[in-house]
């Protein structure tokens, strides 16, 4: 199986918000954002990384045509706890804020055509500070996780390796490992989107990955 990872970190300190309408409004052109799940938000508050992992449909290939992007990212955030258990690190918290506008940025970078934290083409979402503010997050702390990657479609993950290769290579660069492991953070979402490229026989997507301390924390 072939693949490649592009990484990047930032971490920030903010203490500003903005309105959060922006965000709702552009959630609605991206498709992935209403597409059903079998993982809603409503089951993070009652699932720990331990029994996320004895979930079955976490074991099932990802179609590339019906993707579940709920359970996807939930893999994510549960694969990024089980490592910062190991260092005894406080399980992250899911911020619905957060994964809101981790979305927008990965559909932007597909559809803008960049690879960054700051955003060339919209000024609105134009830095991870000025994305987080819009959403009505109000931050003492944030940090921020990008990649992307491209698989072969002849060789599908399932929905959990998928999301420990993607963690495993976050883990093993420094920078985003420091975002990872920050004691400090006490909440992160993440969002993938994904793409192709007319008859490639490869798979694209991007994984914005944001985490945060609220001010009331």
């Amino acid at each position: 199986m072939k693949n490649i990872f592009f990484l990047c970190s930032i971490l920030l300190f903010g203490l500003k918000g903005i309105q959060a309408q922006e965000v709702s409004e552009f959630l609605n052109k991206i498709p992935a954002s209403k597409q059903a799940t079998v993982f809603p938000d409503s089951l993070y508050s009652s699932t720990t990384w331990k029994n996320f992992y004895l979930r079955k449909d976490i074991q099932n290939a990802i179609d590339i045509n019906q993707i579940d992007y709920g359970l996807l990212n939930a893999c994510l955030f549960y694969a990024t706890n089980k490592i910062r258990a190991t260092y005894k690190k406080k399980p992250l918290e899911f911020n619905a804020q957060l994964r809101d506008v981790a979305l927008i940025h990965s559909y932007n970078m597909v559809t803008q055509n960049f690879f960054s934290h700051d955003n060339p083409k919209a000024s609105k979402f134009k830095t991870m500070k000025s994305r987080i503010d819009a959403s009505g997050y109000k931050a003492q702390a944030m940090g921020e996780n990008i990649a992307k990657r491209f698989l072969e479609l002849a060789h599908p993950l399932t929905y959990i390796e998928l999301a420990n290769q993607t963690i495993d290579a976050f883990y093993h660069s420094p920078d985003h490992k420091a975002n990872m492991l920050n004691p400090s953070f006490t909440e992160n979402a993440q969002a993938v989107y994904f793409y192709k490229k007319n008859a490639s026989p490869y798979v694209y997507f991007t994984v914005t990955q944001d985490y945060g301390t609220p001010l009331s924390k």
